[in-house]
């Protein structure tokens, strides 16, 4: 008889607590406090340094997204002519290189890039010998990436051309501007990445 009435006051928490739940479920959506919202709420401003918007294109991400874009078309074009490579082969090689030895994870989330299709660049870079893998030595269950020789030689050939095509990119500005530009630019993309690990 105990043993029934204690499952019945459970039974009855229980029914309880989820009536709690629904109630406060629907006031959240009664005044706009989604799940989905509630972060990006916290990110309105009352006060804005942003110009004015009539349109997406007046938006900095559009802007950065649009020069990202054409930036990408042309170098995916050039370094796959001359070097048969992808845009992202290339940036796995360069951090690699400039990394060694880079854990396989930390150039997935420097690049923001899939998994899986990192690991067929990895593939390709492995399998024309420009890299190798390996256990990582402080994680054996990680996966590091190294160089070759060859990688190597390829890389700072690959590097120089990205300078060159990155000096056609700013020769409308002065090295004052470039300078402040980049400043300006690390600035934001260290706030984004702060923004984007406070979701995490």
């Amino acid at each position: 008889m105990i043993s029934r009435i204690k499952n019945l006051i459970q039974a009855f928490l229980f029914l309880l607590k989820l009536f709690v739940d629904l109630i406060n479920i629907i006031s959240s959506v009664i005044h706009g406090e989604t799940m989905q919202n509630v972060s990006y709420k916290k990110y309105l401003k009352s006060n804005s340094n942003h110009p004015a918007v009539s349109s997406i294109t007046d938006l900095l991400s559009f802007k950065v997204a649009r020069f990202s874009a054409i930036n990408q078309s042309l170098g995916g074009y050039w370094f796959k002519k001359i070097f048969n490579l992808s845009l992202n082969d290339w940036r796995i090689l360069g951090l690699t290189a400039a990394n060694q030895p880079i854990a396989f994870q930390m150039i997935q989330k420097t690049l923001d890039m899939d998994k899986g299709q990192l690991s067929r660049s990895v593939k390709v870079l492995v399998g024309r010998g420009y890299i190798s893998t390996g256990p990582s030595a402080l994680d054996g269950r990680a996966i590091d990436l190294r160089v070759t020789k060859v990688g190597k030689k390829l890389s700072i050939e690959m590097l120089k051309f990205s300078k060159s095509r990155n000096d056609i990119a700013v020769d409308c500005l002065t090295k004052s501007e470039c300078k402040q530009f980049l400043q300006i630019l690390k600035k934001l993309t260290d706030h984004s990445n702060h923004i984007l690990e406070s979701y995490e």
